[in-house]
């Protein structure tokens, strides 16, 4: 269980000196966009497309970029924990 969880995570080791990619930059302004007061704001953060409602991501997404603002490799690291935790967990 924790090899197969590490080997995952090493294979994805070369990401952390990447950048931010494709649609990263885009969520990333709708997030700091969707932050203000009251409850459209909260329908925003949360996303009021029913086909693309993602609420947890959000939440994660807010919470890093409160964190570690548009730094790539936080990002990344996080990625690669996440992964591994998956892989672990199957």
């Amino acid at each position: 269980m924790i090899l197969p969880a590490l080997a995952a995570m090493v294979a994805w080791l070369h990401t952390l000196r990447g950048d931010l990619v494709w649609d990263d930059v885009i969520l990333l302004t709708q997030l700091e966009r969707s932050t203000g007061a009251g409850l459209l704001s909260l329908r925003k953060f949360f996303g009021d497309d029913p086909v693309y409602f993602r609420p947890l991501l959000n939440l994660n997404g807010w919470a890093l970029l409160k964190l570690a603002g548009e730094n790539a490799s936080v990002w990344h690291f996080e990625n690669i924990v996440l992964h591994g935790v998956a892989t672990a967990l199957v």
